[in-house]
């Protein structure tokens, strides 16, 4: 089964979009909701989890040594079996608009902690360049709300699942 992988930095409106998907009666699950926070899983385990899940949108957790190695797959692999029926979908912010999501709620009504922000600020440049290796469709998120980027979404997943 084809599966899309949402994948973005903090603030970007993963979370948000997923819980739209939800609404509308996508499944979709995160990944640190299901695998935990504390740890990056490793390369295989992220792979094994988002090939099992029975779940048609996975929302990729931000753990930059995971997202470097799979940036590192494509680059190397391209379109092997290792990412075969996956789709990878780059919500992508500038740096001004994350900065400015940062300092809001979460969807889950939680404020993010300063070392977090300060952390997600610093690596945006590095992380956006293994985004995009990652990514198979760039959604450009900044100028739209979070209806018409899980629109677009929706819209782009039909065509692939």
């Amino acid at each position: 089964m084809n599966k899309i992988i949402l994948i973005g930095h903090s603030a970007t409106g993963k979370s948000s979009v997923h819980f739209q998907l939800l609404k509308s009666g996508i499944i979709a699950v995160e990944m640190d909701k299901e695998l935990g926070v504390k740890k990056s899983p490793s390369l295989a385990h992220a792979i094994h989890w988002m090939r099992n899940s029975p779940a048609q949108v996975l929302t990729l957790g931000v753990h930059s040594n995971l997202i470097g190695e799979l940036a590192q797959e494509k680059e190397r692999q391209g379109w092997s079996e290792l990412f075969k029926d996956l789709t990878f979908i780059y919500l992508s912010h500038d740096k001004d608009k994350i900065e400015h999501s940062l300092g809001l709620l979460t969807p889950r009504g939680k404020q993010r902690l300063p070392n977090h922000v300060k952390s997600v600020l610093k690596s945006h440049h590095h992380l956006d360049q293994f985004f995009h290796k990652v990514a198979d469709y760039v959604i450009n998120a900044t100028e739209s709300d979070i209806e018409n980027i899980t629109q677009e979404v929706i819209e782009y997943a039909m065509q692939v699942l």
